[in-house]
């Protein structure tokens, strides 16, 4: 009796090795496809862009087929597979380290740059996951040869309750993953200067997919629903940041006031657009002096023509704004997309909910 419960959780194990290709599939399948910090330059990034399609294809049917209609052939073309893609993605995980992490080195730390820049990477990168489907589907073919297991699907489908907890959770970080980075994404204000069109503590929803969705490799957007427009309200990477590592650069928040071709100028306080005066009733000023144009370009500002693929943006508060008067203009691929909805807000002086803020659209 004791030696058929020891076969029964061999079995048992094996069928979680299997389960658990199934799901390593899924994670190759979505990974290199939502990483969206890397950029392959010319026929290269084509190449690159086309095996990394097929390969995604490849990895999510064949997780489909395992975790979903139970057919537990084909073990060893995962292998394969995997061995296909690791050096595909070992090349792309090259680049990324230029991307991510911007190290400068001289010349002659070039090789200590990529190797650093892929180890870290390597990570949380997808190259673990080819490593470990080689190893999964070597392990198993193994075994099925020597007679030692044998896939059955009422078997397999018995086994997988106990996995059922840990592939809810993966799945969920999967589509949360690609939510965020394709759809929607939180963002908290820090500052005052969109006041009182969102406070301090407020937390917010952006739609990112409005302006079109960024696809990897290439860097381009597609899907665009519109162009940003005239008072939008829109989150997007603060220009002064572009030298920065990635993880450095911050987001800001303001209100769109001038579109590609239009001409912009301040006078006292008085924003004009193509020569018509342009007044949001969100816009409001709290100071009541008047700095003139030779001190700061706050309330005077020479007539600005907004150069293509560019926008002017000014914060609502606008006298307690760091913004477009001050550092230029905002560059169309640097928009992470429009603001949306707020759906918390906390006021750290008083320690409650803002509850009236809650759930309410952002204009």
């Amino acid at each position: 009796m004791g030696q058929g419960s020891g076969k029964s959780d061999v079995r048992s194990n094996d069928y979680m090795k299997m389960r658990l290709l199934g799901l390593v599939s899924l994670f190759q399948g979505t990974f290199w496809v939502l990483f969206p910090f890397y950029t392959v330059p010319g026929s290269l990034g084509l190449g690159l862009l086309s095996a990394l399609v097929l390969s995604s294809v490849f990895f999510l049917t064949f997780s489909y087929l395992v975790l979903q209609k139970e057919n537990l052939q084909h073990i060893r073309i995962a292998g394969i597979a995997a061995l296909v893609c690791l050096p595909i993605h070992c090349v792309l995980a090259f680049f990324c380290t230029d991307a991510i992490f911007d190290f400068y080195f001289t010349p002659e730390q070039v090789l200590g740059r990529y190797l650093l820049g892929f180890l870290l990477l390597a990570l949380t990168s997808g190259i673990p996951g080819d490593l470990l489907l080689i190893r999964l589907s070597l392990a198993l073919e193994k075994r099925i040869g020597a007679g030692v297991f044998n896939p059955d699907r009422q078997l397999f489908r018995q086994s997988n309750r106990r996995f059922e907890l840990f592939e809810a959770l993966f799945v969920a970080l999967v589509l949360a993953v690609f939510i965020r980075i394709y759809f929607v994404q939180a963002f908290k204000i820090p500052s005052g200067s969109m006041e009182d069109t969102l406070l301090i503590g407020d937390h917010l929803l952006v739609n990112k997919f409005i302006f079109g969705t960024r696809i990897p490799v290439l860097g381009r957007e597609l899907f665009q629903i519109r162009e940003p427009e005239r008072g939008d309200v829109i989150v997007f990477e603060f220009p002064q940041d572009a030298g920065e590592p990635y993880f450095k650069r911050r987001d800001f928040i303001k209100r769109i006031v001038g579109v590609p071709g239009d001409l912009v100028e301040i006078r006292h306080k008085d924003v004009y657009v193509n020569g018509q005066p342009l007044v949001f009733p969100q816009e409001i000023h709290k100071e009541k002096d008047v700095l003139p144009p030779e001190v700061s370009p706050r309330d005077y500002l020479r007539a600005l023509r907004v150069p293509p693929g560019k926008y002017f943006t000014l914060g609502d508060n606008r006298d307690r704004s760091y913004d477009s008067r001050f550092w230029g203009f905002v560059d169309q691929s640097t928009i992470r997309g429009k603001a949306l909805i707020k759906y918390w807000s906390w006021d750290q002086e008083k320690g409650r909910p803002r509850w009236e803020r809650i759930g309410r659209p952002i204009n």
